[in-house]
């Protein structure tokens, strides 16, 4: 599969251009009962993913105010990475990779890239406490995938907390035996995707 990336903020059009791709962040939902039948969230999110393909249209999705919080406050946190590690962080935009996609909230250099988390003063506790989230996981590794990364910076950013512990910064390494068992339950997903847009035509 060839990959196409499109250097684009997270504005209205980088909102069509996610139309009907299937995206790292959901990668999780879908990972879920590996290799049992998928569950409930998948099963949802596929019949959205067909329903967007089919129409040109976004289904709104479920937002709250602590998820804008965190959008708005993502240019502060990678200007504090980029403090932190001096290492400059130029737009991940949005990466398609045949039917998957990625927005990476940044690319450092050649092999590495960032994934910002913007979180509540307990859940940064957590992260001080016990480093990367494994719930993340699927995402970081699919994001690392589809951009073709050796490598993924995870941070978990709180501005309520003392300024020398405001960030947290995990380096993840590329693991191809994660990326193979996505490869494969992926492709499963794909042919549930297009059960469901031979339903709608």
């Amino acid at each position: 599969m060839e990959r196409k990336f499109h250097d684009i903020q997270q504005d209205d059009d980088w909102l069509k251009i996610r139309l009907g791709f299937i995206t790292s962040s959901n990668f999780a939902c879908i990972m879920a009962h590996n290799p049992k039948k998928f569950g409930d969230p998948a099963v949802r999110y596929a019949q959205k993913i067909a329903v967007e393909s089919v129409t040109g249209n976004k289904i709104e999705t479920y937002t709250n105010q602590n998820m804008l919080d965190g959008i708005e406050k993502e240019q502060s946190a990678r200007e504090m990475y980029e403090e932190e590690t001096m290492q400059a962080v130029s737009n991940g935009g949005f990466m398609e990779y045949g039917q998957l996609g990625s927005s990476s909230d940044g690319l450092v250099g050649e092999d590495g890239m960032v994934e910002i988390k913007n979180v509540l003063f307990n859940t940064h506790f957590t992260a001080i406490e016990n480093g990367f989230d494994n719930k993340y996981k699927y995402q970081v590794h699919g994001q690392m995938w589809i951009y073709n990364r050796k490598w993924a910076d995870w941070v978990s950013c709180c501005d309520a907390m003392p300024k020398n512990k405001q960030l947290v910064i995990v380096r993840i390494d590329r693991d191809e035996s994660i990326i193979k068992e996505m490869d494969l339950r992926l492709k499963e997903f794909i042919k549930l995707v297009q059960h469901y847009k031979e339903i709608l035509k």
